[in-house]
């Protein structure tokens, strides 16, 4: 059976986080299963932003989403998501 699936993260690729590395390894066995995996995800790698807001990584689309403003290195204020679906 085929599913689309969708994750929402606040980094992903190139930023180093933990949640991200799971996420990745989950995508990457859900898409060797068949399914179509969408990554959301804020535009900022903790210290830059990403200009690239859409693209594939592995068979896995990515979604980046623009981010207003940084709290703290692991708070990201992001509310476009909710816009992209």
């Amino acid at each position: 059976m085929f599913m689309k699936i969708a994750f929402i993260c606040p980094y992903y690729d190139p930023a180093i986080d933990g949640p991200k590395q799971v996420i990745k390894e989950l995508s990457r066995r859900l898409v060797n299963d068949n399914h179509e995996v969408h990554i959301y995800t804020s535009d900022s790698d903790k210290y830059k932003r990403i200009m690239i807001k859409e693209e594939v990584i592995d068979d896995v689309y990515v979604h980046r989403c623009y981010s207003w403003f940084k709290v703290a290195n692991f708070v990201t204020f992001w509310p476009s998501v909710f816009l992209n679906y």
